[in-house]
Formats: structure tokens, C-alpha cells, sequence
């Protein structure tokens, strides 16, 4: 990606180029020139960037996301694991499987069923790393020890940073 820049766009540290598109910067203040010329000479100059392809066969992790959701599918559906898709935590094409085959019917269950583990459900969902530093500034700046399982609790950490990001 790099070398694609250094090689194709060499032109805008061209210092002869520049000077040109000042002064038609110039001219679109004076109202002599629209921006639209000086847009279209810009994307002559820029070569097109194809699309860059990713490489499927990577085996990438799930993210803690998707490995909660699956967990609450699994717990809230009673199924367990087949073992098409035992390894859900190492490999994320796995989880999405899981989740595209399960979703409809959890969502299905969630709403007919009151002790779903939902998004409302902040108590049994841990806090998310944004509210967890965010409660470690709030208690270093206000001198207060953070709340037991703040971590793990998105209710109590909620609770806390409430408590004190006004103060």
C-alpha cells in the first residue's frame, strides 16, 4: 500500500503542481473557477486503487463479541456444542456459522422469554473495555476505589461511572 503511494502520488509534492491548484483555489474564491475543476484535475491525476482482496483462508480468532453472543445462544437455547463447531473460539468463519445458523432462533427465544441473556441484561454481561477504562480514570481522578467486579458486571461499572463522571 505503501509503495502504491509513493509511486502514484508523487505528484502532490510536486511543488509546480501545488502552485497550479492554489491558484485555482484561488479562483474558486474569487469566483472564477468552480471546485468541481479543481476536484476533476485532482482525480485525473490520481490513479485508480483496486479493490484490495483479503485472503479468506486466514484463520483469524473470534472476536470477544462473537464468542459471548455464541456462549449466550448456547446457555439460553440448552444445545450443546456439535462438533462442527468445537473450535468457534480459535477460528471466527466457525463462529460466524454458528451465529447464521442460531441467530433467527435466539432472537425468537429472547423475545418470547423473559431470562434471555439480552442486551438489557447488563448484569450478566461483563463491561466493555471503553467502560472500563473510563471507570479506572473516573477513580484515579476522583481518589476512589473502583467497585467490586466492575469488570465483570456492565451494571456495576455503569453505576459507577454515573456516580462520578458528573462530579
Amino acid at each position: 500500500m505503501v509503495e502504491v503511494f509513493e509511486n502514484a502520488y508523487q505528484f502532490i509534492i510536486d511543488l509546480t503542481y501545488t502552485k497550479q491548484m492554489e491558484e485555482v483555489l484561488d479562483e474558486i474564491v474569487e469566483n472564477k473557477s468552480s471546485y468541481v475543476d479543481f476536484i476533476s484535475n485532482l482525480n485525473s491525476k490520481c490513479p485508480k486503487i483496486e479493490k484490495l482482496e483479503r485472503n479468506d483462508d486466514e484463520i483469524k480468532p473470534s472476536s470477544e463479541g462473537q464468542i459471548t453472543y455464541i456462549e449466550n445462544i448456547l446457555r439460553d437455547l440448552q444445545l450443546n456444542l456439535s462438533e462442527e463447531f468445537k473450535n468457534y473460539k480459535e477460528d471466527n468463519r466457525v463462529a460466524k456459522a454458528f451465529l447464521d445458523r442460531y441467530i433467527k432462533e435466539h432472537e425468537f427465544f429472547k423475545k418470547n422469554n423473559k431470562k434471555a441473556s439480552s442486551s438489557n441484561n447488563d448484569e450478566n454481561r461483563p463491561a466493555t473495555p471503553k467502560q472500563i477504562s473510563f471507570a479506572e480514570m473516573l477513580a484515579k481522578k476522583h481518589n476512589v476505589k473502583l467497585p467490586k467486579g466492575f469488570k465483570y458486571s456492565m451494571k456495576v461499572c455503569g453505576d459507577f461511572i454515573n456516580e462520578y463522571h458528573k462530579k
